[in-house]
Parts: C-alpha cells; sequence; structure tokens
C-alpha cells in the first residue's frame, strides 16, 4: 500500500464528502475563521485537471455526513448553528443532495429524528442513518431513506447507542464500527464491529477493532473493510488505518495516513481512497491537505 499526500489550504476540521464518477466532493467545514460549513469543492481524480468550487451548500452545518447514490451526494444530519448563541445549537433533521450532472441543490425529506454524526452507507437506492448523537445522549436507531421514494423509516437498532461511529456496505449489508457514547465517567470510547442485514433485519456483533475509535471513516473495497483514522481513548487524533477480513472475521494493520484525521471526508474508487481535512488536533489544529492511498 501507498500514500501520496497533497497540501491544500481549501480543507478545514469537519468536511465530509464522497466520490460521484471522476471527482471527489468535499463539503464543510469549521476551523476556518470565518467557517466553511457552506463551502463545496471538486477534486478530479485524474492528474492534472483543475479543482473547482461548487454551489455553496444551502443549510450550513456542522458535523454533517455524506454518501453517494448515483449521482447524488446526499448530506444528511449534523448541528444546526447561527443563532449567537453556540450553547443552543443542536442535532438537526435536515438532509439535502447535491447532483452532480445539473450542478444544483435539492431538499429530501427530513430524518425521522435530529441526529449528529450518525454512521452512513448505502445499500442500492437506499440509504441508511446509524445510530448519532440526538441531544445529550446517543440513539441506537437504524433509519432507511428511499432515495425513489423521498422516505424514511425506522428498519433496527444497533447493540449500542454512540455518535461518530462509522458505516460502509459490502455484499448487500451495512457494517458499523466504534463511536463515542455519552455517560458516567466521560463516557466509552467503543471498538465494537457489527453488521446489520437489510433483508432479515437482524444485527450481529464480529470480531472487535484493534482499538476504540470514534470521528473515524470506513469504507468497503475489493472483499474486506477498512477503518482509517479516527481519535483514539486519549481524544487524540490517529493516522492509523485497520483491515477487515470478513472470511475470517479478523483485523490487521495496514500502513498508516501520511498525518493524524479525525471528522473527514473520505472517498474510495477501485482499490485507491481519497481523504481530505479532517483535525490534527480536535478542534484545534485543522488538516489542510488530501492525500491518495493505495489500497492493493
Amino acid at each position: 500500500m501507498s500514500t501520496v499526500e497533497q497540501q491544500t489550504s481549501a480543507y478545514y476540521g469537519a468536511t465530509a464528502g464522497a466520490i460521484i464518477g471522476d471527482s471527489f466532493y468535499v463539503i464543510g467545514g469549521s476551523g476556518a475563521t470565518p467557517p466553511r460549513m457552506d463551502s463545496l469543492h471538486v477534486i478530479p481524480l485524474a492528474a492534472g485537471k483543475t479543482r473547482r468550487v461548487g454551489p455553496a451548500v444551502p443549510t450550513p452545518r456542522n458535523n454533517v455526513v455524506a454518501i453517494a447514490v448515483g449521482d447524488r451526494m446526499y448530506t444528511l444530519a449534523g448541528i444546526l448553528s447561527g443563532n449567537g448563541d453556540s450553547k443552543r445549537d443542536g442535532p438537526c433533521d435536515v438532509m439535502e443532495a447535491f447532483d452532480t450532472c445539473d450542478h444544483t441543490w435539492h431538499s429530501c425529506a427530513p430524518l425521522p429524528a435530529a441526529r449528529v454524526k450518525p454512521g452512513v452507507a448505502a445499500v442500492g437506492q437506499v440509504i441508511y442513518a446509524l445510530g448519532g448523537r440526538e441531544d445529550a445522549l446517543d440513539a441506537s436507531t437504524i433509519f432507511a431513506y428511499d432515495t425513489v421514494a423521498d422516505r424514511w423509516s425506522q428498519v433496527g437498532r444497533l447493540p449500542y447507542a454512540a455518535r461518530h461511529g462509522a458505516a460502509c456496505a459490502l455484499n448487500g449489508k451495512v457494517y458499523y464500527s466504534g463511536g463515542f457514547t455519552a455517560g458516567p465517567d466521560r463516557g466509552k470510547f467503543q471498538r465494537a464491529l457489527s453488521v446489520f442485514d437489510p433483508d432479515s433485519g437482524s444485527v450481529s456483533l464480529l470480531a472487535d477493532l484493534p482499538a476504540p475509535r470514534t470521528a473515524h471513516a470506513m469504507i468497503a473495497a475489493g472483499d474486506a473493510i477498512f477503518v482509517i483514522g479516527g481519535v483514539d481513548e486519549s481524544k487524540t487524533p490517529t493516522a492509523d488505518v485497520f483491515r477487515y477480513d470478513i472470511d475470517h472475521d479478523i483485523w490487521n494493520a495496514c500502513e498508516p495516513l501520511s498525518s493524524p484525521r479525525a471528522v473527514f471526508a473520505c472517498g474510495v474508487l477501485g482499490d485507491e481512497m481519497r481523504v481530505a481535512g479532517g483535525w490534527r488536533r480536535m478542534g484545534k489544529d485543522a488538516n489542510d491537505s488530501d492525500q491518495r492511498y493505495s489500497l492493493g
């Protein structure tokens, strides 16, 4: 596995994004003055092509999540702000989609409940939002969004409630890992891996991650799942990359990223992953780079 990192001033902490076609679409984030929560950057995957700025996000939010289905990038949940009182900022149920064909934003049906940083994955035309912060506490709900009917429903529950977990889909199933659960004794950093079967509605626990993680990314490539970056139990962003072998239910460490990242944009195309932005130090030092990472 190999990595190539490129410095840029375009990205900040708390980014999100998805790869569609030949471009990486990155939105957010905070950590700049003023914040760039409404920004949309379009990064060509091919070398030599010019990056560009897309239409602004209609409803700027912090800690938003994003997922691609077809030609659209769906952005959902997050923290609404701008009322002048950060203590009153809270989770939201907003969902919007950017159409990469006509380059316009579209409003979608809101989530059944307000959430911050649920795990998000797509199976066919259905998007799944797992867990997330609902207010002071965390949720274990699994919501499904039919992108054709523009309709949400609750389809299950995770084994535990958490925010800032990560999800991905592989072979028609949805995998969810890590996260942070608020509670006594400063809460708990999770290390579990679970799988949700949309056909049966069942949820099963698999082998734990090598270490607890939250604010990380999770992707599927080939017949494996990768957990990337995120925050460890000391609340420090990491550059770790772990690979999960589904057939043998085993985790292995891979070559790390070039720099630590937490709450960042991540996408995969074939055997190459792209990451952009995020935090080097939570809330203090934003990662102003993007990176190509070969999964082969």
